[in-house]
């Protein structure tokens, strides 16, 4: 029964580490490790310190475009944070 178990454990955890990209991996997660070898960037993440305004600095856009494209930042930053689920996004 504990080899049954145990095979089944570890299948599920390969499955979840080989079925989601390395990207999502290292960027979703923040480990109290993390915040020992980042302990500036994790105190100014925890308080909302990190800019958000350099992503679309030097860009130039219609001023409709932009104001879409803002609206649509906030959300999803809005999202995150409530951790909601994400809508589907078409951009064209």
């Amino acid at each position: 029964y504990t080899a049954r178990t145990g095979t089944g454990v570890a299948g599920r955890y390969i499955e979840s580490r080989l079925g989601k990209p390395s990207l999502v991996r290292e960027t979703s997660r923040h480990t109290p490790f993390h915040a020992l070898r980042h302990p500036i960037t994790s105190a100014k993440r925890l308080l909302g310190m990190s800019k958000a305004d350099g992503a679309m600095k030097g860009i130039v856009l219609e001023p409709t475009l932009e104001e879409r494209l803002r609206g649509v930042a906030v959300t999803t930053a809005n999202t995150r944070r409530n951790r909601a689920r994400f809508r589907h996004l078409l951009l064209h």
